[in-house]
């Protein structure tokens, strides 16, 4: 559920915090009082498109941040993407500076496109343009997928399934038949290579062991200089080191407390003796000759060469070697494979084509229960000659998504024969079809709505069913709605004024809270306008019930 809404330096909003509710949450004011710009600001923190333009004037930058709680449900629905609640809560947040944006999940800065992929488990928007989509006959199948119950997506799924192999399968018999001749020069050519690379007779693991030889010899004589120079050293120190050594033993030879001191003497002795054996050892293991250095470099070349040819490392050598004897062993005998392929594509599609009819049948039975449940939600809504309709037709040939054409059509009259949405609905009713199916298919959506203008272009009776289906939705889940109407207004859990007004010669938008006295104060607004009678008042009250 939406908890709150911040914004600062977002168009006419110089600063908002807005503390939600469930139930129906209700936002009023005047045109041009900054409304859909606070639900604007709540786009934008879900991911929506930035502009510079929506900063305030004057001001650096804009902000918006979002506080969600969340169940247990939707705790482990997010965990999936990555996102883990702190206390049962989400915040997101929006930072537009200069062009640049930065946007947070509980403070933590992520992409912006993770916004846009967790915003529909947290909350539905629904504004003009979703109107408008139900318009658009690409939406119609993806609204009825998206609808369909278990069966239908695992119908969904398999097809997919089958239709991705069908299609790699095809694409591979295509690109594969080609002509004798291109066949004999590319058999040809991938002869030549792994010819080459089989030539080199590689070894896993050899090109890091002679990297590191050929090091080791380039560096050689820059190392033996250095401990040519370390012996040189503890050479000079040898000589030093006897000639004490002799005093100690002759000093012990006079007192023979001074053993441990002769003993300690000895030992160093030994160790110098050692140390200086194992330098003199590594020099000679150091002594390369030119054959020896060339010979390595040239083997890393002829590798290096390879590794550019087929692939950045060894693996990637030997796993080119492997494509292309397959690839080879299917020319060699192409006929053979040709008609293999051709035989796997018949079967490929002929799975495809029976698990696109068992998702055509699925699609269809979902439509049927879907076009009831939204036509009754429309009879609901003052639509009480109405006819919405799904239809699930063969649309002549398979796709990523099977074979149906889907289309919404509808009739809004008796005796009427049902046309293509996008034919005959008006504004007006497109506003409440879109409260139907959001009522319909509510199971699928987040705990919290949005709705911007739902009531563009309804009034009277119909503003009322409205504003019933509205409260009734609300029982279920959180709606927030921008309204113009005092029907829709009357039935809020929770009131919000937005007005605009001048403060030090800036105009800003504010928005409070509203008591009761205030709900009635602003349904009389909207009832009666500037002229605000007692009986406006009393019909204010009444609405409130």
């Amino acid at each position: 559920m939406l908890e709150s809404l911040h914004v600062k330096n977002f168009a006419v909003v110089k600063e908002a915090d807005v503390e939600f509710k469930e139930g129906l949450n209700i936002l009023t004011g005047e045109t041009g009082a900054g409304k859909s710009v606070l639900l604007g600001s709540a786009s934008l923190c879900l991911g929506g498109k930035a502009s510079k333009d929506i900063i305030r004037s004057g001001e650096e930058y804009a902000f918006c941040e979002m506080g969600f709680s969340v169940d247990a449900g939707e705790a482990v629905v997010l965990e999936k993407e990555d996102i883990y609640p702190e206390d049962g809560k989400i915040y997101l947040s929006r930072r537009i500076s200069g062009g640049k944006s930065i946007s947070k999940i509980n403070g933590e800065t992520v992409p912006v496109s993770v916004l846009r992929k967790i915003a529909p488990l947290l909350i539905n928007v629904h504004g003009q343009h979703d109107n408008a989509a139900l318009l658009v006959k690409q939406n119609h199948k993806k609204l009825l997928d998206e609808n369909m119950g278990k069966e239908g997506k695992d119908a969904l799924d398999a097809y997919r399934e089958a239709f991705k192999y069908y299609d790699r399968t095809l694409k591979e018999l295509e690109e594969g038949s080609q002509d004798k001749e291109s066949r004999k020069r590319e058999i040809s050519f991938l002869e030549f290579e792994v010819n080459e690379i089989e030539k080199a007779k590689l070894k896993k693991g050899e090109d890091t062991e002679l990297e590191e030889a050929f090091r080791l010899m380039s560096m050689s004589q820059e190392i033996k200089e250095s401990l040519a120079g370390a012996y040189r050293y503890l050479d000079e120190t040898s000589d030093i080191y006897g000639r004490a050594f002799r005093d100690i033993e002759d000093a012990k030879k006079k007192d023979d407390s001074i053993q441990d001191i002769y003993d300690e003497m000895q030992e160093a002795d030994d160790l110098l003796s050692t140390l200086m054996r194992s330098i003199s050892g590594k020099m000679d293991e150091l002594e390369y000759s030119e054959e020896e250095l060339r010979t390595t470099e040239m083997r890393l070349n002829e590798i290096n060469t390879l590794k550019g040819k087929y692939g950045r490392s060894m693996e990637d050598i030997f796993a080119a070697l492997d494509e292309k004897k397959s690839r080879l062993e299917k020319l060699y005998s192409f006929e053979e494979w040709k008609n293999t392929l051709e035989n796997e594509v018949k079967e490929a599609k002929k799975d495809a084509m029976e698990k696109a009819k068992k998702l055509s049948s699925e699609r269809k039975k979902a439509a049927q229960k879907l076009s009831k449940k939204i036509s009754a939600n429309m009879a609901e809504l003052n639509f009480a000659r109405s006819d919405f309709e799904i239809r699930v037709e063969d649309g002549g040939q398979m796709s990523p998504d099977g074979t149906d054409d889907v289309s919404i059509y509808l009739s809004t009259n008796v005796g009427e024969e049902p046309r293509p949405i996008e034919k005959c609905a008006s504004g007006g009713e497109l506003s409440r079809i879109m409260l139907a199916v959001k009522c319909s298919v509510k199971s699928s959506d987040a705990s919290s709505m949005i709705f911007d203008e739902i009531d563009t272009g309804i009034s009277g009776k119909t503003a009322q069913k409205v504003a019933e289906k509205l409260l009734g939705l609300s029982l279920e889940s959180q709606v927030i709605c921008i309204t113009h109407l005092p029907q829709i207004a009357a039935k809020a859990n929770r009131h919000f004024l937005i007005e605009k007004k001048v403060e030090n010669g800036e105009t800003v938008s504010d928005i409070k809270p509203l008591d009761e006295e205030g709900m009635i104060d602003e349904l009389s607004r909207m009832i009666g306008g500037e002229d605000v009678t007692e009986a406006v008042r009393m019909s204010a009250r009444e609405m409130r019930g």
